[in-house]
């Protein structure tokens, strides 16, 4: 059906009605954190706009993803406690796959506390990131976007987590990433190809599967329009690859893209790029086989 809403754009400018949607996108215009470049908190109105611009067939699967895609009201939150506390409304009353489209990348830290106070724990964490995310402190904070991983083990000390495409740390995190076994980090220069590592993440994973992508594991020659670059890293094929892989083989629960920072300028290519790793990431959900027609 379409949307109604003058304010705000729904994702492919279609809106399913929450009794059919399967797929619930979320959008949080969070920032508190930013240590680089800013604009994360624009990011989700711009992804939505440009949406409407795509197809409404993932080509991927032939699927048509718009009569399954309900897109919820822009969340605001002034906080992490607050966006926790939305969250967890949100996906406690979503009959279907929680999508969050940030956004800082600590919304994700929401999304698990979210998961927690619904009473619900993945089998395991997939983390897509160029960087570790995993100090104790960053800036005097323990909120931010750079303590996400850190986080995300102190929620879930027992679930293990795969973190994919790293490429800088610090001493400190590298310190905190060996003293947890229950993390596995692929290094996305090191001597096994990205094809290797998603093969070896299969044999890791328990379902059900919390992923969250940080768009800066992409490589900035894709997508520089991101918090914090990092040269080398995926492309958008290879990532998608990968989501696919673990859509095909296990029971999702959650998604969340993140850390999109959008120049000024009204319009670029680059929404269109998030637009489409999500649209990319739905029909994957709708062509598991997991999947079931409402």
């Amino acid at each position: 059906m379409k949307d109604t809403r003058e304010s705000q754009p729904s994702f492919l400018g279609e809106n399913a009605s929450e009794e059919n949607a399967r797929v619930f996108i979320i959008p949080v215009c969070y920032e508190r954190t930013t240590t680089w470049r800013r604009g994360t908190g624009k990011a989700p109105l711009r992804i939505l706009q440009s949406s409407v611009e795509l197809d409404d067939i993932d080509v991927c699967t032939g699927k048509d993803v718009s009569p399954f895609v309900h897109t919820c009201t822009i969340v605001k939150p002034a906080d992490i406690a607050a966006l926790t506390t939305s969250l967890s409304q949100i996906i406690g009353s979503a009959n279907g796959l929680p999508l969050v489209v940030g956004g800082e990348h600590s919304v994700t830290v929401a999304a698990a506390g979210a998961f927690s106070h619904l009473g619900i724990k993945p089998g395991s964490v997939v983390v897509f990131d160029a960087h570790m995310d995993a100090y104790a402190d960053y800036g005097g904070r323990r909120d931010s976007h750079a303590n996400v991983v850190y986080n995300l083990v102190r929620e879930w000390h027992d679930v293990p987590l795969f973190l994919a495409g790293v490429r800088t740390w610090s001493a400190a995190e590298r310190t905190f990433v060996e003293a947890h076994p229950q993390i596995h980090v692929w290094y996305s220069d090191g001597p096994c190809s990205w094809a290797e590592a998603a093969s070896n993440s299969l044999q890791l994973l328990h379902p059900p599967v919390f992923i969250s992508i940080d768009l800066d594991v992409l490589n900035p020659s894709t997508l520089p329009w991101v918090s914090n670059p990092v040269p080398g890293g995926l492309d958008v094929s290879q990532l998608l690859a990968w989501v696919r892989r673990i859509f095909y083989r296990f029971q999702v629960c959650y998604v969340d893209v993140v850390e999109y920072s959008p120049p000024l300028e009204e319009k670029t290519s680059t929404d269109l790029t998030v637009a489409f790793i999500l649209k990319q990431i739905i029909g994957s959900y709708l062509s598991c086989p997991n999947f079931q027609n409402p």
